[in-house]
């Protein structure tokens, strides 16, 4: 099996468990299964954003900088928190929002604070950090 997969499923399990969540110096992929399948550490954030943007972007199947735009895009780390940033932006349900998944050393830039106009944890992304990273349709 070669190239990207997506996981499309998540057993739950009954009961405590204990889990580790370990950071290495390097190449931090792992192998998981019986057919040895390599994986990678991802993380989803997320941008609220005007009709017009959420259309270009799943119609393209990218982020592209807009008119009079930043060469980059700011999302914030829960859906929480770009819901309340798109109520302020465009109005309550005048927005919609996209998601990103994001691979573990993607450069990225995290704002002193970490709390873009006080909406909770963001980050923001050049555009070449985005590059071949799909635009997913959220809500």
């Amino acid at each position: 099996m070669a190239g990207l997969r997506q996981v499309v499923s998540i057993n739950p399990r009954a009961g405590n468990e204990t889990v580790y969540n370990l950071e290495v110096q390097g190449e931090h992929v792992y192998l998981v299964g019986s057919l040895g399948t390599l994986v990678h550490n991802n993380y989803r954030v997320f941008r609220a954003v005007g009709v017009d943007e959420y259309a270009h972007a799943l119609n393209t199947g990218k982020f592209s900088q807009g008119k009079n735009a930043l060469m980059g895009k700011w999302f914030s780390d829960s859906l929480e928190g770009a819901t309340r940033h798109g109520d302020a932006l465009h109005g309550p349900g005048k927005f919609k929002i996209l998601g990103a998944d994001i691979t573990d050393g993607t450069p990225t830039f995290i704002p002193p604070g970490n709390n873009l106009d006080g909406f909770g944890p963001s980050r923001y992304f050049e555009l070449d950090a985005l590059e071949g990273i799909i635009p997913l349709p959220i809500k």
